[in-house]
Formats: structure tokens, C-alpha cells, sequence
């Protein structure tokens, strides 16, 4: 997947304020995606959420994690972005993840799923995120 919005300039950052890579998150070398700007599944857990990481829309296969102490303090994190184009909630619970889903300000918000899309249904984003388009393709 190709991956855009300098994912390279944050995975070379040495300073105490960068990710910290948990996979590996280099380009491919070797092979047919080599000659793009193709990422290996890359997983960066960061401690500050003004982070340019967590502040940006990074399309790839990023995760970027944030540890958090509370579910108020999750929807805060969330929301403290220009972005809001979607969002995963991942809980054993029932009840919980539906309370927070209505809580987070982005245009798709998955339970214990990602990246499920139909036809049917209308997708976009909020605020900067998916240029607010609906998807009309039924």
C-alpha cells in the first residue's frame, strides 16, 4: 500500500519526541513494490498527541497507538484533530464502544472491525478529513 504525508521523514526522526516503531517501517527494498512509495505494515506508538504522526492523515498501513486511562480521555485524543475521516473502537464490552462511537467526530466509526465499506451506505468525513463527500453509489 502506498503510503504518503512523509511516513519516511518520521521513521528516521532519532529525537526523544518520535514514534517508536514496534514493526518495522521501512519502504520495500526488494521486489515489485520497490520502485514506489510502497511501507511494510508499520506499527508506531507515540506519547505525545501533538505529534505530527498523530496530527496528520497518514494513508498506508500505519497504526499509530496512544496509550490512555480513561474512555473520556480516548474521545479527547480522537477529537483533537483538523481530521476526522474514520475510527476503530476495540472493546469485549457491548454497551461501551456504542456510547463512545456517538462521542468520536469522524465519518466512520468501526466496532471491533476496520475498513468495512458498502455500497450502500454513505461514507465521508468530518471536519478536513474526505473533503465531507458522501458516497451516493448505490
Amino acid at each position: 500500500m502506498p503510503v504518503s504525508n512523509g511516513l519516511t521523514a518520521y521513521s528516521r526522526l532519532q529525537s526523544p519526541l518520535a514514534p517508536r516503531s514496534l514493526c518495522e517501517a521501512a519502504p520495500f527494498k526488494d521486489g515489485p513494490l520497490a520502485k514506489d512509495a510502497f511501507y511494510r505494515p508499520t506499527l508506531l506508538e507515540i506519547s505525545d498527541h501533538s505529534m505530527p504522526i498523530a496530527q496528520e492523515e497518514v494513508f498506508g498501513a500505519v497504526l499509530v497507538m496512544q496509550a490512555f486511562d480513561s474512555a473520556e480521555e480516548a474521545v479527547a485524543l480522537a477529537n483533537n484533530s483538523q481530521y476526522g475521516l474514520a475510527a476503530s473502537i476495540w472493546s469485549t464490552n457491548v454497551d461501551r464502544p456504542l456510547r463512545i462511537a456517538r462521542q468520536i467526530e469522524a465519518g466512520t466509526v468501526w466496532i471491533n472491525n476496520w475498513a468495512i465499506v458498502y455500497a450502500e451506505t454513505e461514507e465521508g468525513g468530518h471536519k478536513r478529513s474526505g473533503r465531507q463527500a458522501r458516497n451516493l453509489n448505490s
